[in-house]
């Protein structure tokens, strides 16, 4: 935007030198530096053309005419035509003329905006007829920020082979831009106020689905009338997997017995009634032990540290070891597959923290062509992808360790919190796991074992029954798709009462928000 600004200044400047009517072109610059200068206050009231994705009518009720970034593609048009007639020497009224018509855009969004927000029930009207039609039967719903879009990811092909229609609701508008580009079938309709959100429970919903414990899933947990079912987004031994706000909703599906217990271990109560063992429907692909094929060369190993975290107490990521764990690996013969955490790209330390270790094996590549991956190598690679191209995992406290349980292959996991004994009882599926601890003494002999003798098989045989459930490989998500039907088909519940509620979209989860955990893996 500054460059523009300053292009067009210059513009203006030669434009004075060179052409008659000294007065219209000015005019011209100075309308176009204004419309430069609208981009971020147009990015408020119109940022997108469409408030939802995969929905027949869903946009019907919108009648904006220009969005922030069709307002820079338009200034841009007109700079480059600004330059072009300076150099020619053409007629100032070239200038004013396209740039007239961005101004009357400009001015026909605000008024649009303007209208929508003195009625605002006519989009709404428009949504709700829209979804009417369409007759969900469940809803996905969804807050986060734009490093967690893999939390809707993970579930959306399991909840498409329920085979009952439903939407998926986002509450920020970069969700609904990044599923935009993903390929998914299921309507995703942005719900950034609670008005949009009570527009959007039409009477064909019977439940409501989440994958976190975000602050404003209790929008929609307050509306009664839905069975109301938390998945989460990984299965682990973190706070978030045994969160005290688990127990707002009527169902918690976990993926085995350990999801269970983990809540009254960490004394959480909630009814036994309520959960629900339906096995992680994403390990269904992962390769086990007894059908991996023969693998010739060096073994390969997949280290996926975790992020850091929102507090330093469930701190589990182990980047600040990780130059030292690839350097031992490296000295073992692996070849390494790195993927930190998508959320660590994001914290400074932990980015420069991941840059020291791709150096690393950048140089090892380079002396050894030893073929380790990282960066976008790695990132095109499904986690189930590098599940099955690996011999072993090296991780920390996180959902990736149970998800590669289901493999039968070796694993270790850092101690990061420095907990020594207490380690295993605190996280009790690193009984199963070559423990790293965080002063690295005994790191050498922990990936010996790993990658050799192995004496942990039998153990990572009961843990997977224990954390995954007992359900067999083939046709292992029917638990899970079987439980969720079930929910959908149960007897329409009395609505409850709730407040009625126009405020912003901040609104109505002040009772429990200092409960709130965060996305965990």
């Amino acid at each position: 935007m500054t460059a523009r600004a300053l292009l067009i200044v210059g513009l203006a400047s030669a434009g004075m030198q060179r052409l008659d009517h000294e007065v219209v072109t000015m005019s011209a610059a100075v309308l176009l530096l204004m419309m430069v200068m609208q981009e971020t206050s147009l990015q408020r009231i119109a940022p997108s053309t469409r408030d939802s994705v995969n929905l027949p009518g869903g946009d019907a009720g919108r009648t904006r005419f220009l969005s922030a970034a069709s307002l820079s593609w338009a200034t841009v048009a007109v700079t480059v035509w600004f330059g072009l007639a300076v150099w020619l020497r053409w007629s100032p009224w070239v200038i004013l003329v396209p740039t007239l018509l961005v101004v009357a855009a400009v001015a026909a969004t605000y008024v649009s905006a303007f209208a929508a927000w003195r009625h605002p029930t006519e989009g709404l009207a428009h949504l709700r007829a829209a979804l009417t039609d369409y007759a969900p039967e469940f809803v996905l719903h969804f807050s986060g920020n734009r490093a967690s879009l893999h939390q809707i990811l993970m579930w959306v092909p399991y909840l498409d082979r329920i085979g009952c229609r439903y939407v998926v609701i986002v509450r920020e508008r970069h969700t609904l831009i990044q599923l935009s580009q993903e390929s998914i079938s299921a309507p995703v309709v942005l719900c950034n106020s609670i008005a949009r959100l009570e527009a959007s429970i039409v009477e064909t919903l019977r439940a409501a689905f989440y994958v976190n414990n975000g602050m404003k899933n209790t929008h929609l947990v307050r509306f009664g009338q839905l069975y109301h079912v938390q998945l989460l987004h990984g299965d682990s031994d973190k706070p978030p997997s045994y969160s005290p706000v688990t127990a707002l909703y009527d169902k918690v599906f976990v993926a085995g017995q350990a999801g269970r217990d983990r809540y009254a271990l960490h004394g959480v109560r909630i009814p036994d009634e309520k959960f629900a063992i339906v096995g992680r429907p994403q390990v269904e692909e992962i390769e086990t032990v007894s059908s991996q094929q023969p693998r010739t060369g060096p073994p390969v190993v997949f280290y996926a540290p975790t992020w850091r975290g929102q507090y330093d107490d469930s701190n589990f990521c182990s980047l600040p070891n990780a130059v030292a764990i690839v350097e031992g690996l490296v000295a073992a013969g692996a070849r390494v597959i790195f993927r930190p955490h998508p959320s660590s790209h994001t914290d400074r330390e932990s980015a420069a923290q991941i840059g020291e270790v791709e150096q690393v094996l950048a140089r090892h590549n380079t002396k050894n062509a030893a073929g380790h991956l990282f960066g976008e190598n790695a990132t095109r690679l499904t986690i189930v992808e590098s599940f099955n191209l690996s011999d072993a995992l090296v991780s920390d406290v996180s959902s990736v360790v149970s998800d590669y349980l289901f493999s039968g292959k070796p694993f270790a996991v850092s101690d990061m919190l420095d907990e020594g004994p207490t380690f295993t009882r605190t996280f009790p599926l690193a009984t199963a796991a070559y423990v790293i601890p965080r002063s690295l003494v005994g790191l050498s002999d922990a990936i010996a074992k790993m990658l050799g003798a192995d004496p942990l098989a039998e153990q990572r045989r009961e843990m997977r029954r224990y954390y995954l459930g007992d359900f067999p490989a083939d046709g292992y998500a029917e638990a899970f798709l079987q439980a969720a039907r079930a929910v959908i088909d149960l007897p329409p519940k009395r609505p409850a009462e709730h407040e009625d509620n126009d405020d912003d979209e901040e609104s109505g989860a002040e009772p429990i928000a200092n409960l709130i955990e965060g996305a965990d893996d």
